[in-house]
């Protein structure tokens, strides 16, 4: 009995073989490990596989979805995975379990492709078989816009241990230069009121010096840090600017957040929407239904799930590549099945175990694949690093809509956009001046600032803005004269200068309130 179940269990290994063939159709088998709470990076996977698939070659995945970093437990998992005869794997993982695949991934020299490392990720001997789509030096991005920037000091928060090593690298990279920049202040967070807690002591300390503030935690972190900022009346705002460390912009910020536009940000995307590309994979994007598909129906895609689409697209030109050039280059040889148990992936002797006697090859044609993904140039070093690639930079104007103002590539640095203006004092909804406007000037009745004038005997009654007077009503005519621009003065409808209010649209009332939403212009 235990015969015929050795026997069972070899005949679907071969049947589960690098090539399987039905009828006029090859596919070809892999396998895909994704943490629980990945549902748009896994939804982009499959996505990918529909796109890219044809009758004739097809990707064929075996997917599990993982919610421990217990090592017996996913050292199962991936057994399970070789034993279904795949060619390579692909996924997304938290730290602890990603250390323990990429142990297993080398040991049985098995080609993985990912969209996310940790930065603790360490060296190698020999080939490492884990390729990595996103990019490993984003601190060098970093430390060039400040340098562009001229900052001298900043803050540094962060809220993971991949943030502290992104500090070190900025270092390392700055060369610690007795000019370079100095961080003042390096502080761990946990949440929003951590973040704010720190700030407002500076704020006492240093009222009305310039601070600049680069924040190094997930996108949903840094939104909520700064509306709630934005929302102190202790707190300033043009005194501070946000340099957010990861590739935020590629997430969506909503420009109806009147917020986002209160304070100073600049930030880096790597997925560029103005690219043809990238238009034609969001005008399907927008399509699916978020339903059946989660995380998709919306105008953006992150950088991560991006990453994952484009992983799709390197291995089905890779195979493609193996395949033209020798259809039987990947059949496998039956005495050298990979024999995988739960201990053998980590610190495992290669004599030991028979290592998939393709992953070379595989692995190496993964990092001669170049070509144009929705993430830009993909190109790669022969260690599986990406290079080559360009970001974005971007900074948020008052209106809370996204301006770039230059690039960053990787080996040549920081270009500014040509012609840029100061991004931060711009309304791009609209001209900084238009013809034939009545411009709304908005203000309160207070002596002597502004007063209902004082009318004569015998003369008619005024309209319009010679009701007023006052000091804020003289202001009002020299700037129209001096912009030869024609306004309407009007009273502020709660008669409040403005204050923070939750029950208010925009977090304020008052005249500040009926500025942030546009009703007035001044």
């Amino acid at each position: 009995m235990l015969f015929k179940l050795k026997l069972i269990t070899q005949i679907l290994q071969v049947f589960f073989a690098t090539r399987v063939c039905f009828g006029n159709s090859e596919k070809i088998p892999l396998g895909g490990i994704f943490e629980q709470g990945t549902v748009e990076v896994q939804t982009a996977f499959k996505h990918a596989l529909v796109e890219h698939n044809t009758e004739e070659k097809q990707l064929l995945a075996y997917v599990d979805i993982i919610n421990t970093a217990d090592s017996f437990k996913l050292s199962r998992i991936i057994c399970n995975q070789f034993a279904r005869g795949v060619n390579s794997m692909v996924g997304v993982m938290g730290s602890d379990s990603f250390h323990s695949f990429r142990s297993y991934a080398n040991t049985f020299q098995m080609p993985f492709i990912t969209p996310w490392f940790p930065a603790t990720i360490s060296k190698t001997e020999g080939l490492d078989f884990v390729t990595k789509v996103q990019p490993t030096d984003l601190h060098e991005a970093i430390s060039d816009t400040v340098s562009h920037y001229g900052w001298k000091n900043a803050i540094y928060m962060y809220s993971t241990h991949e943030g502290l090593l992104r500090l070190q690298s900025i270092f390392e990279k700055l060369e610690y230069r007795n000019d370079s920049l100095k961080i003042t202040i390096v502080k761990k967070i946990v949440g929003t009121q951590e973040a704010l807690s720190i700030l407002r002591e500076l704020e006492v300390s240093k009222r009305w010096s310039v601070k600049y503030v680069i924040l190094d935690c997930p996108t949903s972190l840094a939104k909520d840090i700064i509306i709630r900022h934005v929302r102190d009346v202790h707190m300033g705002r043009r005194t501070y600017h946000y340099l957010l460390a990861g590739l935020v912009f590629d997430e969506p910020w909503e420009s109806s957040i009147v917020e986002y536009g209160a304070i100073n940000i600049t930030g880096f995307r790597i997925v560029d929407p103005t690219k043809q590309r990238v238009k034609d994979f969001l005008k399907k994007w927008t399509t699916l239904d978020p339903m059946r598909f989660p995380g998709a129906g919306k105008s953006s895609i992150s950088a991560t799930a991006a990453f994952m689409y484009d992983s799709v697209s390197i291995l089905h030109e890779a195979f493609h590549h193996i395949l033209s050039y020798d259809p039987l280059s990947l059949q496998r040889n039956s005495s050298r099945m990979l024999t995988c148990t739960e201990s053998s992936g980590i610190d495992s002797d290669l004599r030991t175990v028979n290592p998939f006697e393709h992953g070379e090859l595989i692995t190496r044609e993964i990092r001669k694949v170049e070509l144009e993904g929705l993430s830009g140039n993909i190109k790669f070093t022969e260690q599986g690093a990406r290079v080559g690639y360009t970001l974005d930079v971007i900074e948020m104007s008052v209106n809370s809509v996204q301006v770039k103002i230059g690039e960053w590539k990787q080996g040549e640095g920081f270009m500014p956009s040509s012609g840029r203006r100061n991004t931060k004092y711009l309304n791009y909804s609209r001209p900084l001046k238009e013809n034939n406007k009545t411009y709304i000037v908005t203000s309160i009745l207070e002596e002597p600032y502004l007063m209902y004038r004082k009318i004569e005997k015998g003369e008619k009654k005024p309209t319009g803005n010679e009701r007023f007077e006052g000091f804020c009503k003289e202001l009002a005519d020299k700037l129209a004269k001096e912009l030869n621009i024609s306004y309407e003065l009007r009273l502020v409808k709660d008669d409040q200068y403005g204050a923070e209010n939750p029950q208010s649209p925009g977090g304020w009332d008052g005249m500040v309130g009926e500025l942030i939403r546009q009703h007035h212009d001044l």
